[in-house]
């Protein structure tokens, strides 16, 4: 019997609260399926991605993040979702700990990012 983490069961929700919302957006817009499948595959090279970025090497991953042209708030949802082990290899949930810590913007920073978007 398979047991989900918290964090599993987040990221879990978080992908449904985002393909909800792609797809209201393409009922709203109008937009071809092409395009919603488009974003969603693009979604899926993003988190390979960065897997690859945290399991090869972590130092990388600020590159990653930059070629990606990302905001840092996708990038540390995406860190968070990357609780599963793709490969079946070893555990990467240190590493997504470790880059969690490096990563995760103060409460100074939040503030300051929660502000800018109520404007």
């Amino acid at each position: 019997m398979a047991t989900l983490s918290l964090t599993s069961l987040a990221t879990h929700s978080l992908i449904l609260a985002l393909v909800t919302r792609l797809l209201i957006l393409a009922v709203v817009t109008r937009l071809l399926i092409l395009a919603l499948v488009t974003r969603l595959l693009i979604l899926a090279v993003v988190t390979r991605l960065l897997i690859l970025a945290l399991v090869t090497c972590l130092p990388i991953l600020p590159l990653v993040i930059r070629l990606l042209n990302l905001p840092l708030v996708t990038c540390l949802w995406i860190l968070v979702a990357l609780d599963i082990n793709t490969w079946g290899r070893t555990s990467i949930n240190p590493i997504i700990t470790t880059a969690k810590a490096m990563y995760t913007p103060s409460t100074t920073q939040l503030t300051i990012i929660m502000a800018s978007a109520q404007r």
